[in-house]
């Protein structure tokens, strides 16, 4: 048996019948919690989802709406009398807070929480990085990405990491509003103030706050990475996704 409950699929803020996002994978043996956001508790009652069955728990990143939640679902598991022990896996910071939160409560766990730290995002990137590759092997040329607000302008770690993986330089554009000066260029170009897009991204762009360039001693490290992110979805895909829709055709 194999089954996956949407218990969440809403960002940053919760709206009527939205709940920020958590997702459990069930098989006959075991429960699998996909991020925690706030409220996954009552979700977990609502569709009948045993908090005991859970073993593993992954948290994909650090925004709020992912996580908010899982403190309140580990001492409720540990209220409800758990003993056996629970896996966490998630950014390394992820124990820090998890840490601080039960020394400020004076909580102690009565089971073994085991944390098993993971770098941050980095099959996010894989998957990027999968979309690029699409374009090349179509023999369309990629000789670099541009990022825009949100993390790209908070977080110059994150881009570091992306520009190893893409094994690429990135760009951060210095505008704030980057889509819709985009959508302007276009606008102008096509009412005849400028002959060529190149001409009006040239008029009225802003330029770049920095530039990430690849680290060449990670290079080959995330190339030895991504070959088993490719081989991993070859393999969910083919012995897990693929016998789930044929089973759902037959029904």
């Amino acid at each position: 048996m194999l089954a996956l409950t949407i218990l969440g699929n809403n960002s940053a803020i919760p709206a009527f019948n939205r709940h920020p996002t958590a997702q459990v994978v069930q098989t006959a043996e075991n429960s699998f919690l996909i991020d925690c956001g706030e409220g996954t508790q009552l979700q977990m009652d609502r569709y009948k989802i045993r908090r005991g069955k859970i073993n593993h728990i992954f948290i994909s990143h650090l925004h709020g709406d992912h996580y908010f939640g899982l403190i309140g679902l580990l001492t409720s598991m540990g209220l409800l009398g758990r003993k056996s022990d629970l896996h966490l896996y998630g950014p390394e910071q992820l124990k820090v807070i998890i840490d601080l939160q039960l020394k400020v409560a004076d909580a102690q766990l009565p089971y073994d929480l085991h944390f098993h730290a993971l770098e941050t995002e980095t099959v996010i990137k894989d998957g990027a990085k999968v979309i690029v590759e699409c374009f090349t092997d179509q023999h369309i040329p990629v000789k670099g990405l541009i990022g825009i607000g949100g993390v790209a302008k908070k977080s110059p770690f994150i881009m570091q990491m992306m520009a190893d993986v893409m094994n690429m330089p990135i760009k951060i554009n210095k505008s704030e509003q980057t889509c819709a000066l985009g959508a302007a260029m276009f606008a102008a170009t096509a009412a005849g103030i400028y002959d060529k897009v190149e001409d009006a991204m040239q008029a009225m762009g802003q330029g770049f706050d920095v530039e990430y360039y690849p680290d060449e001693n990670k290079i080959e490290l995330y190339r030895h990475r991504y070959r088993k992110y490719l081989a991993l979805g070859s393999y969910i895909e083919s012995n897990i996704a693929s016998p789930v829709k044929n089973e759902m055709i037959n029904i």
